[in-house]
């Protein structure tokens, strides 16, 4: 791991996680600032988003359901549902940057709604290097059968072969 990439995961996201407490007028727009944004900036984060909106839908998303996303980030593709669907779903997203979920968690509070972040403590060389928990180890934090469709994107190419086992 490069030095960088300690001092912002590990230093930083403690650093981030404060910054966060102090000045939630961080987290009331989206994107996110660019210092912190680790799901792509600007347009990127907004465009992308909406298109996995839409995938989701021809899918068959649809009011009523339940939506598990599996390393969501910095929630872009939670804030592009909520602009489709508001709170006529139930989106439960997890991440193992503590940072990210910190902002998202801030970010949404200004609408309310059914939506959920949760800090997955799991090791990884560059995005959680101090995580107590092993990737195989690691168990989805919702009851089986609550959810009606679960979905990643750019997770696994971040992980090794037997973590996304």
């Amino acid at each position: 791991m490069s030095r960088f990439g300690l001092a912002k995961f590990v230093i930083g996201a403690w650093v981030l996680n404060a910054a966060l407490a102090i000045f939630p007028g961080l987290s009331r727009k989206a994107p996110p600032p660019k210092m912190i944004n680790i799901s792509g900036s600007g347009d990127a984060y907004i465009q992308s988003g909406e298109r996995l909106a839409d995938q989701l839908a021809r899918a068959g998303l649809e009011e009523g359901m339940t939506v598990v996303e599996i390393g969501m980030g910095m929630g872009g593709n939670a804030l592009a549902l909520w602009k489709r669907f508001g709170d006529r779903i139930a989106y439960k997203g997890f991440d193992i940057v503590r940072f990210a979920i910190t902002w998202s968690r801030q970010h949404f509070r200004q609408f309310g709604g059914r939506y959920e972040f949760t800090h997955a403590d799991v090791f990884n060389s560059f995005y959680n290097p101090l995580g107590r928990v092993e990737p195989a180890a690691y168990r989805f934090p919702y009851a089986d059968g609550s959810t009606d469709l679960i979905f990643a994107n750019s997770v696994f190419t971040h992980m090794q072969e037997g973590e996304v086992e």
